[in-house]
């Protein structure tokens, strides 16, 4: 009967940490793809909030994950009217101007393609292998 109680005190003990760990990774502005944060949107923009701008990211990811080819040329970064864009083929999925950089320490290009390095392995390990 002791090594059931150790033992459900154990698995408790490990479920409690591994939800502390997951609620680190949920802060509102966190991109998680493949149960990684890929990337962090901290501010507003455009009249959209942090919660806004990241439902739209998310709604965009869907659409990649559900038509866009994922491989190692389809996620790239380019810019567009003075900002860095990163999109996966044809789709576009989120534009890294000054003010998101400097909420990020870095600069836009630098930001968008650390962004892009962590995003493409992600998206690899998620897409359907069809």
């Amino acid at each position: 009967m002791k090594h059931v109680i150790i033992g459900f005190t154990i698995v408790l003990s490990v479920l409690v940490l591994s939800n502390a760990a997951m609620a680190y990774y949920s802060t509102p502005g966190d991109i998680v793809v493949g149960n990684e944060v890929v990337m962090r949107i901290r501010d507003n923009a455009g009249g959209y909030s942090v919660e806004e701008r990241t439902k739209a990211v998310y709604e965009r990811l869907v659409e990649i994950l559900s038509y866009a080819p994922v491989n190692n040329v389809s996620v790239s970064v380019h810019l567009m009217k003075g900002n860095y864009v990163i999109s996966v083929g044809k789709y576009q999925l989120i534009t890294v101007d000054k003010n998101m950089a400097d909420a990020n320490n870095s600069t836009p290009e630098k930001l968008a393609k650390d962004w892009a390095k962590k995003l493409l392995p992600a998206l690899k390990r998620e897409k359907p292998n069809i």
